[in-house]
């Protein structure tokens, strides 16, 4: 099993249907991804005991260009069966070796300083790995990976008149599904001990360079300078973000291709001033009483689903005795604003966060109304009445739809924990959400979210500041559906690919939807999808799929055509076998 970055054709591939019932009895596999800016969740009281076992996991990590090994590279393992992830470090000749595994299903990743970590089965930059499944007492050996050297991107920025620009952050930003559409987001490489960036300062000569995998790359500098014109002191100019070969629309920008290993300098470009704006309003609660003496901030966030960067204006204002604020010298772009007053005489702290665009005009009359979120009360209880283990441990989340709300300051550790006797209570939820729960175990999953007799489940329940919704009934089961199969060649071979399933209702069609979902098979051409909601689904393969590209719908809507109808009951088992064509 030798894993490295290869040439990736769009096929789509061939479907044979093949549909049986049965009870399952599996474990189910979930992942999460942190985001730097979200709050991390509570662990549970109790930890797991370590899960020991008798399988081994063992390969060699190289140079794919030299064949070399690499020393020191850093393997990761991650897995339902463990409680906890386990590194190890290749030696002096590129090998490693992970033992004591209990069985199950397991991914793992390949990292070292200068190259492009690679997953498990990974054949490009973007696309997720795919599951190793190791039976009791296996050796799986010769789990290689060849890593890639990583590109760079280098130049210099300037401003308008082809001075240099120190301290200016520049930005790798590449086209990826976030936020409801298709954008520029900034590429991001999650590590096991901190979240690494592709961005840059530019030094006092204006030179920057970036390290980057092989893809297709926008480049972006932003600068927090301003300066009163000479001519009209009360008019101020500062920079927007701007965009290589000197632009400050996305879509006039120039994208760049960077190869394995590939250098790619002379990307220079110059910042475009443009007309910094003023932003004011009246902040109220919602009591409609005008919040006095609370500051007001502003602040752009240059993020995508794996995270990025928070810059806070340097320009702030404060609100007077009846409410109002303004703030001045407010560079072009998207901002959150916040405001937040803390809690006093015996009544709970209220904000409210807004996202505005800034455009080169002042911008008036804005009305902010702060609340203290509402709550949320409920039970959590099976579907057949027996037993929840670990109850205690589970949590009630509620995941807003407004970008501008979802990393709320009135959130407090604990907010959301289930009793031991079932009950929760969910304080501070703000406008409409999607509840779900976390921490489920084994083949524990979310059945369904009952409130006034409907199922909620993939619907939001919109909750106003200081309203209570009670009487919500979060139903689990540990009788998943199961949606399985083979994915091969034309010879009957294991074949590399993927699986997409999605609704049939494209209504339906939302990111991060438990309904949307996408598998890769593992090392013997096997996958398996677990814990989709009972309905009406379609279900299609393709040769490649990027990470979260199942979300966006004009995607699904391309492969619609070509989908095979599928529907699931209730603990349901289906079989589907793809053949690759080519």
């Amino acid at each position: 099993m030798r894993l490295s970055i290869g040439p990736f054709p769009s096929r789509l591939l061939t479907l044979i249907l093949v549909a049986t019932t049965t009870a399952i009895g599996a474990g189910s596999l979930s992942a999460q991804v942190p985001a730097p800016v979200m709050s991390q969740p509570q662990q549970p009281r109790d930890a797991a005991p370590a899960a020991k076992g008798r399988g081994t996991i063992s390969g060699r990590v190289t140079n794919l260009a030299t064949g070399g090994a690499l020393r020191r590279a850093v393997i990761r393992v991650t897995s339902p069966a463990l409680p906890s992830p386990r590194s190890v470090s290749t030696n002096s000749e590129g090998r490693y070796e992970v033992s004591e595994l209990p069985p199950g299903e397991y991914s793992l990743k390949a990292a070292r300083g200068g190259y492009l970590p690679l997953a498990f089965g990974q054949r490009r930059p973007g696309e997720p790995g795919k599951p190793l499944q190791l039976a009791d007492g296996e050796a799986a050996r010769a789990v290689d990976f060849a890593l890639p050297r990583l590109g760079v991107i280098s130049g210099r920025v300037v401003d308008e008149t082809g001075e240099a620009m120190a301290k200016v952050v520049v930005f790798a930003l590449h086209l990826q599904y976030f936020q409801g559409a298709r954008k520029l987001v900034p590429f991001v490489v999650p590590e096991d001990c901190c979240w690494r960036g592709s961005h840059a300062v530019t030094d006092d000569s204006g030179e920057y360079s970036l390290v980057l995998p092989p893809g297709e790359f926008t480049v972006m500098g932003h600068s927090r300078e301003t300066w009163p014109l000479e001519s009209d002191a009360t008019q101020v100019f500062g920079y927007p973000p701007s965009f290589y070969p000197g632009v400050i629309e996305p879509s006039h920008a120039q994208r760049i291709k960077v190869g394995v290993g590939q250098e790619v300098g002379n990307v220079d470009f110059a910042l475009v001033p443009a007309r910094t704006s003023r932003v004011s309003g009246t902040v109220v609660n919602a009591a409609g009483t005008p919040v006095a003496n609370e500051p007001v901030t502003l602040r752009q966030e240059i993020m995508g689903p794996d995270g990025g960067m928070v810059v806070s204006s340097t320009n702030t204002a404060q609100t007077g005795p009846d409410g109002r604020f303004s703030v001045i010298n407010v560079q072009a772009g998207e901002y959150l604003l916040a405001v937040r007053s803390a809690a006093a005489n015996d009544q709970p702290a209220q904000e409210a966060r807004q996202m505005i665009q800034v455009a080169g005009v002042d911008i008036d009359g804005l009305v902010i109304v702060t609340g203290s979120g509402g709550i949320v009360r409920g039970q959590v209880a099976s579907d057949d009445g027996t037993p929840v283990p670990g109850v205690d441990q589970l949590f009630v989340e509620a995941r807003p739809l407004s970008w501008a709300t979802r990393t709320s300051t009135l959130n407090t550790p604990g907010n959301g924990r289930v009793s031991a006797d079932g009950t929760f209570e969910l304080k501070a939820v703000t406008g409409p959400v999607l509840l779900s729960i976390r921490t489920l175990a084994g083949d524990w999953t979310m059945k369904a979210i009952e409130l006034t007799g409907r199922n909620l489940a993939d619907d939001p329940i919109d909750v106003r500041h200081g309203e209570t919704v009670a009487g919500v009934r979060v139903v689990l089961t540990n009788r998943p559906t199961q949606v399985r199969g083979a994915l091969l060649n034309e010879k009957r071979q294991p074949a590399d690919g993927a699986v997409v399933i999605f609704p049939e209702d494209s209504s339906r069609w939302r990111e991060n939807s438990r309904m949307v979902r996408s598998a890769r098979p593992n090392q013997s051409g096997e996958f398996s999808i677990k814990g989709l909601p009972a309905g009406k689904y379609l279900v299609a393969a393709v040769d490649y799929v990027q990470d979260r590209q199942w979300y966006d719908p004009e995607f699904l809507a391309d492969l619609r055509p070509r989908a095979v109808p599928l529907t699931l009951a209730e603990a349901e088992s289906k079989r589907i076998d793809l053949t690759v064509t080519k």
